[in-house]
């Protein structure tokens, strides 16, 4: 299972890069459509994610993690809606995103993937391809921080989450290759970044628990 999942995120990532071009500024808007809610199965959720949309929701956390969430090794997807065309598990046709102000990064993002400050890949899909000419040009940053006001505060933080997760990941595959039990690290990592989500939290507080979580995980990585 971890071997298709490495794979697969590797192929995903191979097919962006092949299906994409390096720009920094386009002229490009979202038009809505809801195509981009549709058939992807990869709605990456962080700790971050999760705790703005249990507070914009008002609900538990495990009432998200056990009505929203796919786990797979330590990978949370949001789940779709079980039709045959995987839509998310928060879009309507009638009312869009039920989570649009608190999206996650991966649906913020879309169809820009961030290589380096001021350097990006857009995807070549039909909504940028097919988009408006007459829009006025913007830099990709700009739509970014349009999109969402959590890119800038949360990028760095974010970024040496994901930079550790990728090193728990290649370390958990590692045992499974090894035939060594890959659980108590995956609970490990669950416990350490999710379970333990304190939704009373305010945003600065809450910054401060995760950059602490991430300095006890780089400790635990150490050891492993």
């Amino acid at each position: 299972m971890l071997k298709d999942i490495a794979n697969e995120t590797e192929q995903k990532l191979d097919d962006i890069m092949h299906s994409s071009l390096s720009v920094e500024s386009i002229n490009f808007k979202c038009n809505g459509c809801g195509a981009c809610c549709k058939n992807r199965g990869d709605i990456f959720l962080s700790p971050l994610d999760i705790y703005y949309i249990c507070r914009y929701l008002n609900i538990s956390l495990n009432t998200f993690i056990d009505t929203y969430v796919v786990k797979d090794s330590i990978l949370l997807y949001i789940k779709d809606k079980g039709d045959p065309e995987k839509t998310c598990a928060f879009y309507g046709t009638q009312i869009g995103c039920m989570i649009h102000p608190v999206k996650p990064k991966t649906c913020y993002m879309f169809p820009f993937l961030e290589l380096d400050d001021n350097k990006f890949r857009v995807q070549l899909i039909p909504c940028v391809l097919e988009n408006n000419p007459f829009i006025s040009k913007k830099t990709i940053k700009e739509i970014l921080i349009n999109n969402s006001c959590r890119y800038e505060p949360e990028k760095e933080i974010l970024n040496k989450y994901l930079l550790l997760f990728n090193e728990f990941f290649e370390k958990i595959y590692e045992y499974f290759q090894k035939g060594i039990d890959t659980k108590p690290a995956e609970n490990f990592f669950f416990d350490t970044f999710f379970s333990n989500i304190d939704l009373k939290l305010d945003e600065n507080k809450f910054l401060e628990w995760f950059q602490e979580q991430i300095v006890v995980a780089e400790d635990a990585l150490i050891m492993m």
